[in-house]
């Protein structure tokens, strides 16, 4: 007889106890209980914060010196923050100092074309507690509502403009004509023939999910479900890493049960373990399965998926509106 508790191993002694007393029952049985109402439940329930620990842990020893960046910035910065690691604030500091120093050099203009860097920048600052409407004297939420410049780059563009103005409690002057934006690119076929169309749909429920209280924001964050429903494939993914986590991110912030809800799971294929294929040994992500190498813009999404899931287990969300 063996009875296996994690990190020990009972066994009988045959010679000594060729009749097992009662009390050695009810022993064995109550360890047998708490394995699986404790200990084995706990180790289950665990293995999503542990993933984030460890995940967190890597950029953090990796990204040594953050900066603002689409790679090695922000997205480092948000994860680690909700990763709940132990973290100097020296850390946060050198990448806060990093922006400081890059809008005081260019007076506050952080890329005269491409109006996400400035989304990008908010939710950091966001995320260390600091005010993006004053780094250096510069308001960094300002260009969050040029209209023209947003729109022109795109659909991704104006979801997480939206994103980063409810997490900073910034109003937009054209926050309607943003979701209206939003709703009006269903009705066309130029996002079907994009390879992102699924990373462009993933957003657009992510930036929609903060207006559910809208009926025709609902009608439109319906569709846009059944669409990303729709791509996603027989294993359960989107085909690479970062599709695979935007798609997680998103449908946790609009409340979508990526564990139970049937649109998401194909063939009896998750979202979580599609997104979990791309994950290394030593806690990083690569960018596809064809090779395994860690790639940091796979790795810092991947982490930011598995902190969505981590938070909806507790009815929390990535982006909390201000």
């Amino acid at each position: 007889m063996l009875v296996v508790q994690e990190g020990s191993t009972y066994k009988m002694d045959t010679k000594r106890n060729k009749i097992i007393r009662p009390i050695t029952i009810l022993l064995i049985l109550s360890v047998m209980i708490s394995c699986i109402l404790g200990g084995c439940a706990q180790k289950n329930s665990d293995s999503i914060e542990n993933k984030v620990q460890e995940t967190a842990s890597f950029l953090k020893e990796h990204v040594s010196s953050p900066e603002t960046a689409s790679i090695g910035g922000e997205w480092t910065i948000k994860g680690l923050v909700v990763s709940g690691i132990d973290v100097e604030q020296d850390y946060f500091d050198m990448y806060y100092d990093s922006l400081r120093a890059k809008v005081k050099s260019t007076r506050g203009v952080l890329n005269d074309k491409y109006n996400t860097e400035y989304a990008r920048a908010v939710i950091g600052v966001c995320a260390i507690k600091k005010d993006p409407s004053n780094v250096e004297g510069y308001d960094l939420t300002l260009p969050l509502d040029d209209y023209e410049k947003v729109t022109e780059q795109g659909l991704n563009a104006v979801s997480y403009i939206l994103v980063a103005a409810r997490i900073s409690g910034t109003k937009l002057e054209n926050e309607d004509k943003y979701i209206d934006f939003i709703i009006e690119q269903l009705k066309t076929d130029s996002l079907d023939k994009d390879e992102f169309f699924s990373d462009y749909i993933s957003m657009a429920i992510l930036a929609l999910s903060f207006y559910k209280d809208r009926s025709e924001v609902n009608a439109a964050l319906d569709e846009y479900l059944d669409k990303l429903s729709k791509l996603q494939n027989k294993d359960g993914g989107f085909g690479n890493c970062e599709s695979n986590a935007e798609a997680i991110m998103a449908l946790s912030q609009a409340d979508i049960n990526i564990l139970k809800d049937k649109r998401f799971i194909k063939n009896g294929n998750r979202l979580d373990e599609a997104l979990l294929k791309y994950r290394l040994k030593n806690g990083s992500f690569c960018h596809v399965l064809e090779k395994k190498d860690t790639d940091f813009m796979a790795t810092e999404k991947g982490l930011l998926a598995l902190e969505a899931i981590m938070l909806a287990k507790d009815g929390k969300k990535l982006y909390e509106s201000r």
